[in-house]
């Protein structure tokens, strides 16, 4: 898949790029803030399965940005786990 190639806008979803120095990983994070040069970007460490229960935020360039995901599908359970399914496939990275 390409980079994304529009316009995000706050409380897009996304899909985002840590490059560490032998592998990448990718994760979902939903942009909270834009910048001149970065976005505040808030990030699922378990995007299918849990709201993320302590705020995890990171500043990131643009760059960093692959796909702008379409708003999940979103159900949840009275023990506050929330399960956000994504529409698109994303089997081709290797998601944290």
């Amino acid at each position: 898949m390409d980079c994304i190639n529009h316009p995000v806008d706050p409380n897009d979803f996304v899909l985002v790029k840590f490059a560490t120095k032998k592998t990448a990983k990718y994760y979902v994070g939903l942009i909270q803030e834009l910048g001149p040069d970065n976005y505040e970007i808030k990030i699922f460490t378990c995007w299918i399965i849990c709201y993320p229960d302590s705020e995890d935020t990171a500043l990131l360039d643009p760059s960093d940005i692959l796909l702008n995901l379409p708003h999940p599908v979103v159900s949840g359970s009275g023990r506050g786990i929330v399960t956000m399914i994504f529409t698109v496939d994303l089997s081709g990275y290797n998601i944290n």
